[in-house]
């Protein structure tokens, strides 16, 4: 008799179903609310990987110029006009983006081969392509190639663009070539390095999301912008990259202030 009640005080209690409903709710709180900051950490560690890369496709630029006369990068804008216009905007070159196989284009630029083939280099993981509610076909079509995924690197075949110059009507042809930068105000496209005021303010490098400028400050069909921004859908936050080789996490002005402040330069002005 003193064996059985001893084995009955002993007998686990079961869960009932409501306190099973009760832990469940708990931990999918608890999950609810990590989530949030696993993805802030999780993008706080894109943003590093993404700057740590401008910094590097950077340097590619300054070994570059070492070989061509302290001179960055200057030539044909001409991309395929069935891809995206012609690498600019209403035909005045603007930014370069940094092609890096032939599968993409013709040829891939020019200072990209200073990165010996790595191109992982030219991807920043926080890029997605254009978010929901783009108003134009994404990925473009008339491509030669069919896109691997929708991010800006599987179809332009980077994350990064090269500061060739400013949207500001005029005309400048690179000396000694047939090659024309329709902008009077020149970024680094043809430009000397010893030529250039504040090296710590010129852009040299920045993230896809550069389209920002051209939203909300211009013709209205330019909006689109801010559907390709990289590290949040409505700030344009993104790395910058500048000539002396420093990155800094940077919002981007709205005009009439967006190409020259105290922050940084798109323009020689």
């Amino acid at each position: 008799m003193l064996h059985s009640a001893f084995l009955l005080r002993r007998r686990v209690h079961a869960f009932t179903l409501i306190e099973l409903l009760v832990v469940i709710s708990v931990i999918a709180l608890l999950i609810a609310m990590l989530l949030p900051a696993i993805k802030k950490a999780r993008e706080t560690a894109y943003r590093v990987e993404c700057a740590s890369n401008a910094r590097q496709i950077a340097l590619l630029h300054l070994l570059y110029i070492a070989d061509n006369h302290n001179t960055f990068f200057a030539g044909d804008m001409g991309y395929p006009q069935s891809a995206f216009g012609d690498n600019s905007r209403g035909g005045n070159a603007h930014w370069l983006i940094h092609v890096t196989d032939e599968d993409h284009y013709d040829a891939p630029t020019p200072v990209t081969i200073y990165g010996d083939g790595n191109r992982e280099l030219f991807s920043c993981p926080s890029e997605h392509g254009a978010t929901p509610g783009y108003p134009y076909t994404w990925p473009p079509t008339g491509l030669s190639f069919v896109p691997a995924g929708n991010r800006q690197f599987d179809v332009w075949s980077t994350s990064y663009s090269f500061n060739t110059g400013a949207f500001v009507r005029g005309e400048a042809t690179f000396g000694g070539t047939p090659f024309g930068l329709a902008a009077i105000r020149q970024g680094l496209w043809g430009q000397k390095l010893n030529s250039i005021e504040r090296a710590s303010r010129m852009v040299l490098v920045i993230e896809f999301g550069h389209i920002w400028l051209a939203a909300e400050q211009e013709p209205v069909w330019w909006f689109d912008a801010v559907y390709q921004l990289p590290h949040d859908d409505l700030i344009p936050v993104m790395n910058i990259t500048f000539v002396d080789g420093h990155s800094e996490f940077l919002q981007l002005r709205e005009a009439p202030d967006h190409y020259f402040n105290e922050e940084y330069e798109f323009a020689s002005f």
